[in-house]
């Protein structure tokens, strides 16, 4: 009885997973999909001023996300069926989330305006705000906490198909560089609305008590959050930041390249590992409580359907490598040897996921938790300034070489914490 009820839970992860992959075909595909159009319209100065705007703006995601997407999945996986407990969740979540944004407005639109280095930036970054507004009032942690992967992917999945096509219609010289930054992130607005729609016909709906939350509430759940969102912001400072330190040290060609470059690989990583990461997640944070050894088979499990797709990945992009670079890096034909050495990178990248988010935080308890964002905590304080470094010495040859040697870092890191707590 136990074996089946397992395979049935295995079997609902995958269903999920792959409603989770058209969400992240839409995230990854859909704008990699544009990108060959975007570099022939838009000339080297007006794509890496569009470029940069989009990996600020993905920073402060990260910051307004402050980790819920995480604890508050795994809080809500926890009483699903308690309509009246979820709803608290809900509008609390909801309230800090914008108090956040209104704080990241307040701070960062007189730096725009008075500092003199966004000049060239400052209205592709204003333009780009709305992706910010929207994916602070995406409820992303909801769908998945509930288990309803199927809804989230159906909103993610339209809000693209309704928005991106338009970047082929009102794009159409490289002054229109707001335009592809504008469309590129209204598909948040959309997404936003929708679930805001989709949610008020749930039970979770009639319980909802649209009220600020008290100040403990505030603090409970800042705090639960809060070593998630610093190994989270981290993780961004790592990656995205790539682009903005390089905006500071290389012309808006280089930046171009760089950020081609790191569309491409999270589109061959992220469109399948999150998925399978986001569908697992849940289960495994439910399932821990009253059957920690299938938990922990789940966990296995994960680990090596992530690996065989990944490597799947990498050998699928060496068959079609010359289309890719014609159609995509034609005129960055000299960055493709960085080119090959990033997708290398996408393994390490998904396994330390899988590892950290699945293993350390899911299956794991607030000790392993710790552990999980001091990985990046300890791997950010020594690798960031020789990031850095490296970035004013070499360009971008001293950020793709960073970033591939940070990610095995946290690989090996989050690997060897797996180890130590015995979750494998």
């Amino acid at each position: 009885m136990k074996s089946s009820e397992n395979k049935g839970q295995l079997k609902e992860a995958i269903k999920n997973g792959g409603y989770l992959i058209a969400v992240q075909a839409a995230n990854y595909i859909l704008p990699f999909l544009t990108l060959p159009y975007l570099l022939a319209v838009l000339d080297g100065k007006s794509f890496g001023i569009y470029i940069y705007a989009l990996g600020f703006v993905q920073i402060l995601m990260i910051i307004s996300d402050f980790g819920f997407n995480l604890t508050i999945t795994k809080k809500i996986a926890e009483v699903q069926d308690s309509p009246k407990e979820v709803a608290s969740i809900f509008s609390s979540v909801i309230f800090i989330k914008s108090y956040i944004l209104i704080v990241l407005t307040v701070i960062f639109f007189p730096v725009f305006f008075f500092v003199g280095f966004f000049e060239h930036y400052k209205i592709a970054l204003i333009v780009s705000w709305i992706g910010l507004i929207g994916s602070t009032f995406f409820p992303i942690w909801y769908f998945q906490g509930m288990n309803d992967m199927k809804t989230f992917s159906l909103i993610n999945t339209f809000s693209k198909f309704v928005t991106y096509p338009f970047i082929f219609v009102l794009v159409k010289s490289s002054n229109d560089y707001l335009w592809a930054a504008f469309l590129q992130n209204l598909s948040w607005i959309v997404s936003a609305a929708l679930s805001f729609i989709v949610i008020s016909k749930h039970k979770v709906y009639r319980e909802m008590n649209i009220s600020p939350p008290s100040y403990l509430c505030i603090k409970q759940e800042i705090r639960s959050a809060w070593p998630l969102f610093l190994s989270n912001s981290l993780t961004s400072l790592i990656s995205t930041s790539f682009t903005v330190i390089l905006g500071f040290f290389s012309t808006t060609f280089v930046v171009g390249a760089y950020g081609a470059i790191e569309k491409l690989v999270k589109a061959l990583c992220f469109s399948i590992y999150s998925p399978i990461s986001q569908a697992f997640f849940p289960l495994i944070a439910k399932m821990k409580v009253n059957e920690f050894s299938s938990a922990k088979r789940l966990f296995r499990n994960s680990i090596f359907i992530v690996t065989g797709l990944m490597l799947i990945i990498i050998c699928g992009y060496f068959i079609f490598e010359n289309f890719i670079i014609q159609k995509v890096f034609n005129d960055y034909k000299q960055f493709i040897l960085l080119l090959r050495v990033s997708v290398f990178s996408i393994l390490p990248i998904a396994l330390g996921g899988v590892f950290g988010q699945l293993g350390l935080i899911a299956l794991g308890d607030n000790v392993s938790k710790n552990a999980f964002s001091k990985v990046y905590v300890y791997t950010s304080v020594f690798s960031f300034p020789i990031c850095v470094l490296m970035i004013w010495i070499f360009g971008i040859n001293g950020a793709v070489v960073s970033f591939v040697l940070t990610q095995l870092v946290i690989f090996l890191l989050m690997f060897l914490n797996v180890k130590k707590y015995n979750l494998l």
